[in-house]
């Protein structure tokens, strides 16, 4: 039986599924997009570590969901990074598996261009790998900024997260390091719901054609949090069961 536990790591809150008889070498990561709801994959996080008996960390990057502070979209990579990285050099784990969903999938894939040589199998979940048009990036941000600023008392400023989505659109963008995902492509799963107004399908389908199709990649009659949840849960444990997990 699994059961969820709480820890501060590098400022970012992580929830922790435990199980008995967990593997000690390895372990599962989970992104989660922006903003969200960091409770949306916890059914996931807890289907994976009692089917596989592996420990189950859910990052909440800082200023979102339980951690303190003010989120930035560069920043966050970079906490996805330092996460993964003391998850094996202090816990001890030798193999780390990531799920990404939206904009985690984009910092799952840079986590995985990071330290490719300690990352298992990685589930992709509606990622982003294209960026909005800058008008339509600049508007979400304004209504992040004034419900942060207003209902939470954050002093967010427009013009600095601006600033932090441009240096990842120039510094992070999937596409801009496809052959390094391409040196992975064994490693990944990728499932786009086809419902999807958040991460246009498109985008998922042609950035799937810049892999050479040689990933695997299932789409589903779904919307951007795979509302049904089943099935989205059910092809994710069935891959992982096929990769020897």
């Amino acid at each position: 039986m699994s059961h969820v536990s709480a820890n501060t790591l590098k400022d970012c809150h992580i929830e922790k599924v435990i199980n008995n008889g967990n593997s000690s070498t390895e372990a599962f990561v989970f992104f989660h997009g922006f903003p969200a709801d960091t409770e949306k994959n916890e059914d996931l996080a807890k289907k994976l570590a009692s089917t596989f008996k592996i420990n189950t960390f859910i990052l909440h990057y800082k200023g979102l969901g339980k951690s303190s502070g003010h989120f930035s979209f560069k920043n966050s990579i970079k906490q996805a990074i330092e996460v993964t990285t003391d998850l094996i050099n202090t816990e001890g784990y030798k193999k780390i598996h990531i799920v990404g969903h939206s904009w985690g999938g984009l910092v799952t894939l840079n986590v995985l261009r990071e330290i490719p040589s300690n990352v298992g199998q990685v589930v992709l979940l509606n990622p982003l790998t294209e960026f909005p048009k800058d008008s339509d990036i600049r508007n979400d941000l304004k209504d992040f900024v004034n419900y942060e600023n207003s209902a939470k008392g954050k002093t967010y400023s427009l013009e600095s997260l601006l600033e932090s989505a441009s240096y990842v659109k120039k510094n992070n963008a999937p596409r801009s390091f496809i052959s390094e995902v391409l040196e992975a492509k064994n490693k990944l799963l990728i499932i786009q719901a086809q419902k999807d107004v958040v991460v246009n399908p498109d985008d998922t389908r042609s950035f799937v054609k810049l892999l050479d199709e040689k990933v695997k990649y299932i789409e589903q009659d779904e919307d951007h949090w795979f509302a049904s949840r089943k099935e989205m849960i059910n092809s994710v444990v069935s891959h992982l069961k096929g990769k020897g997990l």
